[in-house]
């Protein structure tokens, strides 16, 4: 069976995303707003999963999807995938595969967000790819999934302690467990990497992963270590998200990520 046509991606985009968002956005923030939107369904990967080389990929994973203000993600993502999804619930089949296509083809399309994949993408090729750059690679060697899939408009909204702990009784939130380890184990990715300390801590309560502070990378949480996922331990390349802020790391630092890690592998 192809990654893309795995029970649980179905069973879960099947659900009623809308009652689903308006729960979450209750339990997620103490406001009572967590800023997830309705308005649009959420994605249960992003990039080539049937692709990608088993074994021989990697596997990054955030904490949500950016909801962009721009026009072109609106008409040209936004709003078919509502569409499609809407289709595909009143029962046509035909929707379910256009909006599965459209998920596998997403780095083909205009509205790509390269300025966010971009930034982790620039040091595969030197971590594990030296034929790729930062965009080829995510052809046959990269796909991404998060660990909340509905888009928000501020991912620092979400409070990481109350997302690990929701995701192990909310029935949408644990029916998305079920579609990350089920494309995990079916992908079998070479290393996990983890953008953004939400999504290293929710990872690390949901999954119990083996990891290690890397000395002098304090500031920006650079930790390795494994995990294992439908019986294969798997690396795990794991930091805070990429930003402007003293403790968010920078493109630039990826040739010292990868030393440490080439060092950490010996």
């Amino acid at each position: 069976m192809r990654p893309s046509q795995l029970p649980s991606i179905r069973e879960f985009m099947a659900r009623d995303h809308r009652e689903d968002v308006d729960r979450l956005n209750g339990l997620l923030h103490s406001s009572g707003d967590a800023g997830l939107a309705r308005e649009v369904p959420p994605i249960p990967f992003t990039g080539d999963i049937d692709s990608v080389e088993k074994g021989n990929c990697i596997c990054l994973i955030g904490i949500n999807p950016l909801w962009s203000a721009k026009q072109v993600k609106h008409v040209q993502e936004y709003r078919p995938a509502e569409r499609m999804i809407s289709r595909f619930r009143a029962g046509d089949e035909r929707a379910y595969g256009e909006y599965i296509d459209s998920r596998l083809r997403y780095f083909d399309y205009e509205y790509a967000n390269w300025g966010h994949f971009d930034k982790p993408a620039s040091g595969y090729p030197e971590l594990s790819f030296p034929n790729e750059d930062k965009r080829s690679v995510w052809k046959k060697h990269a796909f991404a999934m998060d660990i909340v899939p509905y888009f928000s408009r501020n991912t620092g909204s979400l409070d990481g302690k109350k997302v690990a702990k929701l995701a192990k009784t909310d029935p949408a939130l644990k029916n998305h467990q079920r579609v990350m380890k089920d494309i995990i184990s079916t992908t079998h990715p070479k290393i996990i990497h983890l953008n953004g300390s939400h999504s290293m801590h929710a990872f690390e309560k949901l999954l119990e992963p083996r990891l290690e502070l890397q000395e002098g990378f304090d500031k920006y949480k650079l930790n390795f270590g494994d995990v294992e996922i439908g019986g294969i331990r798997t690396k795990i390349f794991a930091h805070n998200q990429y930003g402007r802020w003293p403790s968010n790391p920078k493109v630039g630092d990826w040739p010292l990520f990868i030393d440490a890690w080439r060092k950490w592998r010996r």
